[in-house]
């Protein structure tokens, strides 16, 4: 898959903004930091795709939900 470029800025966006003492642990990955997540978003790789998707994926629903109960 690749990212793109909108989700990617979307997603650092959101990264960026999280306190600098958060961390995001992802199975055998370990836990990681805002700069090692953005890190592998920039890089494109598998961590990189994995936490856009994931992210991608709830603001899409948060905005389903949204629209549902806005009706």
């Amino acid at each position: 898959m690749l990212i793109n470029i909108d989700e990617k800025k979307i997603v650092i966006a959101r990264i960026l903004c999280m306190p600098a003492s958060m961390r995001l642990s992802i199975g055998d990955v370990g836990s990681l930091d805002k700069n090692k997540l953005i890190e592998h978003i920039e890089k494109e790789d598998e961590i990189g795709e994995l936490i856009t998707k994931i992210y991608m994926h709830s603001l899409r629903t948060f905005k389903q939900e949204v629209e549902k109960h806005a009706k």
